[in-house]
């Protein structure tokens, strides 16, 4: 009997460790299967280009996208307007540099420290309105409004 305590331990034993150790390695191939999932989906690892920098005026960049949104703005205000279209590379052009002109008269203007109140730019906006033959500034934005 005391030999066969033993071994019947020692058998229980095995099976005990047979089965932790068979646990422990379905757990391992189940988090190396779940980090493979994760590496598949792994944004960092499916990096695309979203934007491009098409122009730098001084410190500031113009963007790809930034240029594609002016470009959609002015083309459905001319095509409203029954303007024709001229090429897509010449309106882009176009406006790439006109973008580039206001970012750069931005930074002068801040770097100037040239500042505009509300009562100046009111009276600016009536000035235009009256050169315009509008009797008030709500006319002529109600006008300004149907145009666009």
């Amino acid at each position: 009997m005391r030999i066969i305590i033993p071994a019947v331990c020692c058998v229980l034993l095995a099976i005990h460790t047979g089965s932790i150790a068979a646990t422990a390695q379905a757990k391992a191939e189940k988090a190396r299967a779940t980090s493979n999932e994760k590496r598949k989906f792994d944004p960092q690892q499916q990096v695309s280009e979203i934007d491009a920098v098409v122009a730098v005026a001084n410190n500031e960049v113009i963007t790809q996208y930034e240029l594609d949104q002016r470009v959609s703005l002015v083309a459905a205000q001319l095509s409203r307007k029954n303007i024709p279209l001229p090429p897509l590379d010449v309106l882009e052009r176009q406006l790439l540099e006109r973008m580039i002109m206001e970012k750069l008269q931005m930074q002068f203007a801040n770097e100037s420290g040239v500042r505009v109140d509300d009562a100046q730019l009111d009276q600016a906006i009536t000035r235009i309105a009256q050169s315009n033959g509008f009797s008030s500034i709500a006319e002529f934005r109600a006008k300004r409004l149907d145009a666009d």
